[in-house]
């Protein structure tokens, strides 16, 4: 927005105490009803936070402020100056210069005071983000508002004068500017390596000082990300976090700082620590150190500057990590919903989007770097992938279908399949088993990495499997009349799986490319997710099977969409969507 305060950014850390629209001076009982006033308000679609649009100064010109509940004063970074000729110093000999710094006498008050103005009033601003502090003066200027339509009360003469902190330093503002004053930022990405044991996914971090890689399992589920400390934690920029930090009473909502710190050993912050795959409780502490990123190097934004530093939960318990792939360290958490997930602290640290995608597909090598693996996008895309059969290469055209809460189970994803199609064929399912139970939490799909297949509640796994059957036999007398062709044949199926035939007789992909895509197919509300290269897993040499497991017959989530099918998908917590890729048949 053009105005006169293009250069200057503004916060405010409190509600306008230095209003006053009634006259003061006339009695109550003579002083006609005021109608109250209104402020628009604007959320910022990067950092969430809510600004209120004010029209101050002279000339007039609207700025945008952060609101604070919890905040002392309103302030303004003045660091490149002040344009309005309404504005007023404030003597560090006034009442409201006491008021502002509270019980200070006026002669400290006057010591010293900040350059622009003689005996101005000397303040210390406090911003809530980052809790950093710099000096200030007070100052007022005038304020225009708009009395509330709706009111029957005697509407406001307005501008009125108030006070403001002025803040002289510009790196007060970092993380508080709206997405239109900073440079976009591009996003980072992490390699990921499949465990041959466990089929578990391990992100590579590198951290600490002297920096070391360690690998952490994924879980979509997990609120913290956290390590195994058992053997101690050898970095000289590891930090504890104190029990009285707010990180801490993210980590431990609902409890209080007072319980938090009652009895804790030098004010370290305990958590409880949870193994996803035992479930598996311990306790341990919550630290702070060094993480080192790379830019998404396919990006043209601004690269993010590096380290940053990141919340972890420790455990002291060699024992947390039963169950997890030998050669991790520890988790790193996912969750939607949890404020110390490794997603937000990210979004936070390098100021991009709440957005990560998955790159799981492992079976391909990529072109670019020459490895094979997945990959971990934080901030969004773009996504170049190799474009197989066109010998090219191209970002990822992605379809959307929202996000939904599970009440229970709040840091997970779940989607609303409302239908499966095996090769265009409407699986029979009991529709009470999609959807979830807002008593319960149980139903529902879900997504998980930690399982390598997709998993099914027994009756939907049982018709599922049989339309596979019936679509075979039904493609054998379709082409019977054929000259060469193969009947699709059943063979012995190879746990975990229970529905396989011989490959040599599964028909190729392109054969099907006048028609809708094979394979698997869940249907959204209002879009399709087609899976069809990632429904059939070829076991040994001479044996596809169809890769989904039966879940069992009381499962907390119906389905659960596991890594196998995956392939790439986009989790855009900020919009509460899932982004992901249809199959490109030509390719194949």
């Amino acid at each position: 927005m053009a105005s006169s305060f293009s250069s200057i950014h503004f916060l405010l850390v409190l509600l306008f105490i230095s209003f006053s629209f009634s006259n003061a001076q006339t009695p109550t009982s003579t002083t006609s009803k005021n109608a109250g006033i209104m402020f628009a308000l604007e959320r910022d679609p990067l950092t969430l936070q809510y600004m209120i649009k004010i029209n101050q100064g002279t000339p007039l010109a609207e700025v945008k402020l952060v609101v604070d509940l919890g905040g002392r004063l309103p302030w303004l970074s003045c660091h490149k100056g002040y344009n309005s000729s309404s504005l007023r110093p404030v003597s560090c000999k006034s009442p409201e210069c006491s008021r502002a710094e509270g019980p200070v006498s006026r002669c400290v008050l006057c010591s010293g005071t900040a350059k622009t103005h003689n005996d101005s009033c000397r303040i210390y601003i406090r911003k809530p983000v980052t809790r950093s502090v710099a000096k200030g003066e007070l100052i007022s200027d005038l304020v225009s508002v708009a009395a509330n339509p709706d009111s029957w009360g005697t509407p406001v003469s307005s501008p009125r004068r108030c006070a403001f902190g002025c803040a002289t330093t510009g790196s007060i503002l970092q993380d508080l500017l709206p997405p239109s004053t900073i440079p976009k930022r591009a996003g980072i990405i992490f390699d990921l390596e499949r465990d041959p044991s466990t089929l578990q996914y391990m992100i590579k971090i590198k951290q600490g000082t002297p920096q070391s890689e360690v690998k952490l399992v994924v879980d979509l589920g997990g609120n913290l990300p956290w390590l195994s400390c058992h053997k101690g934690h050898n970095s000289s920029s590891y930090h504890p976090v104190s029990c009285s930090s707010p990180q801490c009473v993210l980590a431990n909502k609902p409890t209080s700082t007072l319980e938090l710190c009652n009895g804790t050993a030098n004010n370290a912050c305990s958590v409880y620590i949870i193994n996803p795959v035992t479930l598996s409780h311990r306790k341990g502490e919550l630290i702070s150190d060094l993480v080192t990123v790379a830019s998404n190097p396919d990006s043209q934004d601004t690269p993010v500057s590096s380290p940053r530093r990141c919340a972890f939960g420790c455990a002291t318990t060699g024992s947390i990590l039963n169950g997890l792939a030998k050669t991790s360290k520890g988790v790193a958490g996912l969750g939607r919903s949890s404020a110390l997930s490794l997603v937000p602290q990210l979004a936070v640290a390098f100021r991009f989007s709440r957005i990560f995608a998955l790159d799981l597909h492992d079976i391909n090598t990529d072109v670019k770097s020459g490895e094979t693996g997945g990959k971990i996008y934080f901030g969004g895309g773009p996504y170049i992938h190799y474009l197989f059969g066109f010998d090219d290469l191209k970002d990822r055209d992605l379809t959307y279908t929202p996000l939904l809460i599970n009440p229970k189970s709040k840091e997970e994803y779940f989607i609303d399949v409302k239908s499966i199609k095996v090769h265009g064929i409407t699986v029979p399912i009991n529709k009470k088993l999609l959807s979830i139970n807002k008593k319960t939490g149980i139903g529902g799909t879900k997504i998980d990495t930690r399982i390598p297949y997709t998993s099914m509640e027994t009756s939907i796994y049982k018709a599922f499997t049989k339309a596979y059957i019936e679509w075979a036999e039904s493609f054998n007398n379709a082409n019977a009349e054929l000259n060469d062709f193969l009947n699709i044949t059943r063979v012995t199926p190879v746990a975990p799986f229970t529905t396989c035939f011989n490959s040599s007789t599964v028909p190729l992909v392109r054969m099907f490319q006048n028609n809708d895509p094979p394979g698997v197919a869940f249907i959204f509300p209002k879009s399709v997710w087609n899976i069809s290269l990632f429904d059939m897993v070829r076991v040994n040499d001479g044996v596809d099977c169809v890769g989904f497991v039966d879940g069992g017959s009381k499962p907390k989530t119906s389905i659960v969409i596991g890594a196998r099918q995956i392939g790439f998908l986009e989790f855009d917590i900020s919009r509460s969507r899932l982004g992901f890729q249809q199959p490109n048949l030509r390719e194949f």
